[in-house]
């Protein structure tokens, strides 16, 4: 009735079928049913339609077919204004209304980058980088673990320049003008306890604008790094032929190990491998040692 026609087409459910068309042969079949449509799914930027008595969909926009099958991943493609689709069968054709279509910005997310470890009571370092620029203004907060941290130092990399500057234990907030193209915004200098343990250093705050208007940003993963505090003298201050008898496991382990965070304190030479020369040196501080 006409109630329902109205709703369906106001709520996105109105879709209309040919039983007959040229891509049939122009042929009508009233015993083979026309394609119908159960569902459309629109979630993660993609379009999932379910329906019965279909054998294909195709996917049009612009007047082009562009992709083909129940799904369609919108990122995959360049799109203005709309997509629609076509369901074919033996009994007919159904044609979905245009989805329309809004270009967005991909969200510009900040990015932690440290080494996987740090030695304790030493300076480490590491850098605050971006998925992409296109802002001229930022204002930043990055964490990290007081406990495990005396001195943390933020500096601007070339084409950043910092106005001001907020501290409080365990934070800082920076605001900054950025220049365009700029994807590497800061330096981080810290010095580590003399305490060993996890490290985490992180953007929890993250504000761009561009011109006057405000430019979406996500934090994600990516945006807190965890680095492991080690002392890396213990073998040094305490030799032993048991330390001697572990370190026959990591023969040839390198700093491109899986595991080499876990081996690192071994590597007494610092010099990225434990090979003979550290079994040597161990074995010379042990006899230094009685």
């Amino acid at each position: 009735n006409e109630e329902q026609v109205r709703y369906s087409m106001e709520n996105g459910t109105f879709y209309a079928t040919a039983l007959i068309a040229s891509e049939l042969d122009r042929q009508y079949n009233a015993d083979v049913p026309a394609p119908t449509i159960s569902n459309i799914v629109v979630e993660n930027n993609s379009i999932t339609i379910s329906g019965d008595n279909f054998y294909k969909v195709e996917w049009i926009s612009e007047g082009e077919v562009i992709a083909n099958g129940s799904t369609i991943d919108l990122g995959l493609y360049d799109l203005n204004g709309y997509v629609r689709a076509n369901l074919y069968g033996e009994g007919g054709i159904s044609f979905t209304q245009p989805f329309g279509l809004t270009k967005t910005g991909e969200s510009i997310v900040p990015i932690v980058v440290l080494d996987s470890y740090a030695e304790i009571d030493k300076w480490s370092t590491g850098s605050i980088q971006v998925s992409e620029s296109s802002f001229d203004t930022l204002d930043i907060t990055i964490e990290y673990t007081p406990e495990l941290v005396t001195e943390l130092n933020i500096t601007p990399k070339e084409g950043v320049t910092k106005l001001a500057q907020e501290k409080d234990a365990g934070s800082i907030r920076i605001i900054s003008i950025v220049e365009d193209g700029i994807t590497d915004l800061f330096d981080i200098k810290f010095k580590t306890s003399n305490k060993e343990g996890d490290l985490n250093i992180s953007v929890t705050g993250f504000a761009t604008a561009s011109e006057g208007a405000t430019i979406d940003t996500t934090i994600t993963n990516s945006s807190s790094n965890n680095i492991v505090l080690k002392d890396l003298n213990i073998i040094l201050n305490n030799p032993s032929i048991e330390a001697l008898s572990e370190m026959q496991k990591y023969y040839m382990y390198d700093d491109t190990h899986p595991n080499w965070i876990d081996v690192v304190q071994f590597d007494l030479n610092r010099d990225g491998i434990i090979d003979i020369n550290n079994y040597v040196k161990l074995a010379k501080l042990i006899l230094a040692s009685k």
